[in-house]
């Protein structure tokens, strides 16, 4: 009778891991195909006292947007990446169980 009992654990471990990895590929489609804001174009930068252009300011004015895009890409991505590890995870003692 316990063999029967750990098998139907197993089954809804596997059944909790499939639904935690459907839910992290839905949630990778989406955020996918979403539609990224176009960052606003920059802006000049008054030359310094000397007349040449600030390179700092041009700096900052040319990596904003990058930076701007690449923080939410990267909080995102680990977000996915865990959550993808622990439906696999659950996964894959769900079938430890079952055998």
């Amino acid at each position: 009778m316990e063999d029967k009992q750990l098998k139907m654990a197993g089954l809804a471990v596997i059944i909790t891991g499939l639904v935690l990895l459907l839910f992290t590929f839905y949630l990778s489609y989406s955020y996918l195909n979403s539609p990224y804001p176009q960052a606003l174009p920059p802006k000049n930068s008054p030359p310094s006292a000397s007349g040449q252009p600030d390179i700092n300011a041009a700096l900052s004015q040319a990596l904003s947007p990058f930076f701007d895009a690449m923080i939410p890409l990267a909080y995102s991505s680990g977000y996915l990446f865990l959550m993808g590890l622990i439906g696999f995870w659950t996964l894959g003692r769900g079938i430890q169980m079952v055998k």
